[in-house]
């Protein structure tokens, strides 16, 4: 970034699609599929970091998977609501997060290790049919009443293979 840049703050979008891709490529969490029609249903990245919370014993994040977490929060104010820092804070937070976008010299993947099982737990979460919310409940039945139709669509995660993670696994 200079000082004549254009688009100053294009780089939180990038530094927040970054840390998305990298999480989501590590575990293969996507998005669901929607068995009626194929179409695809997103999964929010804060659920992905719900899931990996209970796993953090078992996975060797390169930088500190809070700090992860909070520079990806912090992001989402400063790209949807227009709230702004100062343009250098973009630039340090990426040079803060490099090894776990860079891994280290022998692959890019081991700025996350893991277990294999770790990897499976946290995609058997998303697996199984989601928590029970009475209210979430309780709204969807009003709703098949009133319109008189039938339950939501089924759901079943995207397929991904351990082979295809962009972590390293540990044994």
């Amino acid at each position: 970034m200079t000082f004549r840049d254009r688009a100053p703050f294009i780089g939180v979008a990038v530094l927040r699609t970054a840390i998305e891709n990298r999480l989501r490529s590590a575990f293969g969490v996507y998005s669901y599929i929607d068995t009626r029609n194929g179409g695809l249903v997103p999964i929010a990245l804060s659920e992905l970091f719900d899931a990996i919370r209970p796993h953090l014993s078992n996975i060797e994040f390169a930088v500190d998977f809070h700090d992860v977490a909070r520079i990806y929060r912090w992001s989402n104010p400063y790209l949807h609501a227009g709230s702004r820092d100062f343009i250098w804070v973009a630039g340090y937070a990426l040079e803060y997060l490099h090894p776990l976008f860079a891994g280290g010299a022998s692959s890019v993947d081991v700025g996350i290790r893991m277990p294999r099982q770790t990897w499976r737990e946290i995609r058997q979460g998303f697996e199984e049919p989601t928590r029970p919310n009475l209210f979430a409940d309780l709204w969807r039945t009003i709703g098949l009443f009133v319109r008189r139709r039938r339950a939501g669509p089924a759901q079943m995660l995207n397929l991904a293979d351990e082979q295809g993670a962009a972590c390293t696994f540990l044994d």
